[in-house]
């Protein structure tokens, strides 16, 4: 709908051309008929750093505990390998390989072995073996075994 033009004042109102002649334009830093990047605003001084007292640190002191009894001591490593095992077919009883060095040695359950170790079970893929001087069990894995 169009303004009716015998409605409208023509009279030139010079005090709202007063006032707007008096407002003062910032700049905002960019030319609207450039084309181009903005130029980046300006940077952010740091805030200074707050003042902090020292303070010293002592290391935390260690606390007695109460001394046990030492831990036992690890059981001393056997010097022979474990290559393997036959069983007897007239009365199930098994036997195994032994490799010391050069020597191979043959031990069934419950016999001893190098004057220190007894044999306790025989298995497939290891054996396990009792310190006779009170060291423990020890688990031998079989040589040449292949790892998954």
């Amino acid at each position: 709908m169009k303004p009716d033009p015998a409605l409208v004042d023509p009279a030139l109102h010079l005090d709202l051309l007063a006032k707007l002649h008096a407002v003062q334009m910032t700049p905002t830093g960019r030319n609207l008929f450039q084309y181009g990047k903005a130029p980046p605003p300006p940077e952010a001084k740091p805030s200074p750093m707050p003042v902090v007292e020292r303070i010293s640190v002592s290391p935390p002191t260690a606390d007695p505990k109460p001394a046990g009894p030492p831990p036992p001591p690890p059981p001393t490593p056997v010097t022979f390998k474990y290559y393997g095992f036959k069983t007897l077919r007239s009365n199930g009883v098994k036997q195994a390989f032994l490799l010391d060095g050069e020597d191979i040695i043959l031990a069934g359950e419950n016999e001893i072995v190098k004057k220190r170790y007894r044999v306790v079970r025989i298995g497939p893929a290891s054996l396990v073996v009792e310190d006779m001087e009170g060291k423990g069990q020890q688990t031998i894995p079989i040589e040449g075994q292949p790892t998954a």
